[in-house]
């Protein structure tokens, strides 16, 4: 179902009838979690409460929490749209700049995995098992991006910024954003 904000709604939206804006957003958004997978409504939800909670969070240090480059992260990626990174995932964070940190997000489905093995798909970007993890990982490059550290969950792992690993992936992902030029 394609779904396109009309320039009226937006023209119409007001802040008298807040009120009512608000009620028919919650309608249609109650009615869009019901047709949602019970998984896919506990991701949302997840989500939504994590922003509730964290929006206004300069970064991680207002929970008492510090990232470095290297660590692997528990992450609320947020909403997202077909084929971007959504929801809760582990990410590798590759820069922190600012109060922000450019974030690899990465999946240890057993599919993608054995695919990132073999080395025959350009966006994936294999791992391994780094300590502190329980399954083989690999990243998708294509899915990096900076955000607000606030966003961060946990740190469970670390790869060694100098290592061998974090050296080639560094490699993939400025060769996906330069070598195709």
């Amino acid at each position: 179902m394609a779904y396109k904000i009309s320039e009226t709604w937006l023209m119409n939206y007001q802040e008298e009838n807040l009120k009512k804006q608000v009620g028919l957003f919650l309608e249609d958004y109650r009615s869009y979690l019901s047709e949602l997978p019970g998984f896919r409504q506990r991701q949302e939800c997840i989500s939504k409460m994590n922003h509730f909670k964290r929006a206004d969070y300069w970064s991680c240090q207002d929970m008492e929490m510090d990232v470095r480059v290297g660590d692997i992260c528990y992450t609320d990626f947020g909403i997202g749209y077909i084929n971007e990174c959504s929801y809760q995932h582990f990410g590798l964070i590759t820069s922190v700049i600012n109060h922000k940190a450019y974030i690899i997000p990465m999946t240890s489905n057993h599919r993608t995995v054995r695919q990132a093995k073999k080395g025959t798909k350009d966006h994936l970007f294999y791992i391994g098992q780094p300590a502190g993890l329980n399954r083989e990982t690999c990243a998708f490059i294509n899915d990096g991006r900076f955000i607000n550290t606030a966003r961060i969950i946990s740190v469970n792992a670390h790869i060694d910024s100098s290592s061998e690993t974090f050296s080639k992936l560094i490699d993939v992902v400025i060769a996906c954003f330069y070598d195709k030029m």
